[in-house]
C-alpha cells in the first residue's frame, strides 16, 4: 500500500526509480504492431479480382487459373456476384468472392 501525503511528497517507504539513456546506441525499437487487416468491397469487374484469384489459386490449382479473357468476363459480369478483398498494409491477402442473389 502507498503512503503518499497529500501534498505530494514521497512518503519514507516510497522509491522513486528514474530511466537515464545517454546515447542512441541504448535506444532498442518497440516491436512492430500486428498488421492491420482492412477489408474492402470491390467493384464487380476490378482488375483487383483476376488478380488476386490469380495470384493465390495457383498454389491450389483453381480451375480460374486456366482461364481465358472471355471466360473471366462472362464470370466477372455474374448478375449477383460480389468480392470483397483483405489487405495488410494496403497489400491484397485474401479474396472472398460470392453469389449472392
Amino acid at each position: 500500500m502507498w503512503d503518499v501525503d497529500l501534498k505530494g511528497e514521497m512518503a519514507d517507504d516510497e522509491v522513486r526509480t528514474y530511466l537515464q539513456m545517454l546515447s542512441l546506441d541504448e535506444l532498442r525499437p518497440a516491436p512492430m504492431p500486428p498488421a492491420a487487416l482492412e477489408i474492402q468491397e470491390l467493384d464487380q469487374c476490378s482488375p483487383l479480382v483476376r488478380g488476386t484469384t490469380l495470384g493465390i489459386g495457383g498454389a491450389h490449382q483453381w480451375p480460374s487459373q486456366q482461364w481465358d479473357d472471355q471466360q473471366w468476363q462472362t464470370y466477372l459480369k455474374g448478375p449477383h456476384l460480389r468480392h470483397w478483398v483483405a489487405l495488410i498494409h494496403g497489400v491484397p491477402a485474401g479474396l472472398l468472392s460470392l453469389d449472392v442473389p
